[in-house]
């Protein structure tokens, strides 16, 4: 029990132990999805994300429902907000991130706010997470449906990393794949997110990953990812972190729920990672090579080239 216990970083203890106990016995991935209270969503606290205007247009305020306790995937963090801030403000109008039409895929999504977001700017995302998670992000996206471009559209799919995606997503389908805070477990992580890329990216396929620095996590993604992809810090501008009140930020997350014990993290840095995969990209073949490996032990990835190997 207490080696779950660090997963849920909740505030409050007594709340820790009572779930710990009536799920030490649940497989940890279930555990990890199905701590979010018994309670209707409706009466969940939301996070309200204040989409970035321009030329005097009404604000719009999309409306994230959240979990107090229960998996880090119920909540709201700031590099979702940063990567949000950052598809909307970065770019040009002859280049911007997302164009009408463009088909987007948001991994780990969690409630489901930049896959909103995306949809809101005129994509048509695909959103996706772990079964017990995906509930979350469906039902933000039916209660910000208004919201959502006439051109965009938002459906929430499951997704588990390190599973084989044969027949349902062709590599290269997706213009754009995006994520924020994905690997809190980089090291257990990290492998099941680089053959779930490789599965989906082509050299011209854009991934874009907002990313709080914290010990040691760039260290596995740069070691795991490097074999395949160049990784290029972009950055960021100070109009890409307006608050949710459009004013710069000092430095303070001003829409941010306080139930978690996140003490330091307003203070870590959020950085956007683009990563572009190496031409002409993996064989088919050294692909199921390492989807083979992932299905051996979720906990060790062999490169499937040279006599290199990453064990952990």
């Amino acid at each position: 029990q207490g080696y779950h216990l660090p997963l849920c970083r909740g505030a409050y203890s007594r709340v820790e132990l009572r779930v710990a106990s009536s799920c030490a016995a649940q497989p940890m991935e279930e555990w990890m999805c199905d701590t979010a209270p018994a309670v209707s969503m409706e009466s969940w606290p939301r996070c309200s994300y204040r989409c970035h205007t321009r030329d005097g247009a009404p604000a719009v305020a999309l409306q994230i429902s959240e979990s107090q306790v229960g998996s880090t995937g119920c909540r709201v963090w700031r590099a979702a907000k940063k990567l949000c801030r950052f598809l909307e403000c970065a770019g040009d109008a002859r280049e911007p991130w997302i164009r009408s039409g463009s088909k987007i895929l948001e991994l780990g999504a969690g409630c489901g706010l930049v896959g909103i977001l995306c949809a809101r700017l005129g994509a048509e995302v695909v959103i996706t997470d772990l079964p017990g998670l995906v509930h979350v992000a469906a039902f933000n996206v039916h209660q910000n449906q208004r919201l959502l471009s006439s051109d965009g559209s938002a459906r929430v799919e499951e997704l588990c990393w390190g599973s084989d995606l044969t027949g349902r997503y062709s590599r290269g389908h997706f213009d754009l794949i995006v994520g924020s805070d994905l690997t809190p477990a980089a090291k257990w992580d990290t492998p099941l997110l680089l053959v779930t890329l490789l599965q989906l990216a082509r050299p011209q396929t854009q991934i874009l990953v907002s990313f709080t620095h914290r010990p040691r996590e760039l260290h596995w993604w740069r070691q795991t990812f490097e074999a395949y992809f160049r990784i290029e810090v972009l950055p960021v501008s100070e109009d890409d972190v307006l608050s949710a009140d459009g004013k710069a930020s000092e430095g303070k997350d001003e829409f941010s729920l306080k139930y978690f014990d996140d003490s330091g993290e307003e203070d870590k840095q959020i950085s956007i990672l683009r990563f572009e995969l190496i031409s002409p990209g993996p064989s088919d073949e050294e692909i199921r090579r390492l989807l083979h490996s992932v299905s051996r032990s979720g906990t060790s990835l062999s490169k499937a080239h040279g006599d290199d190997s990453l064990i952990w």
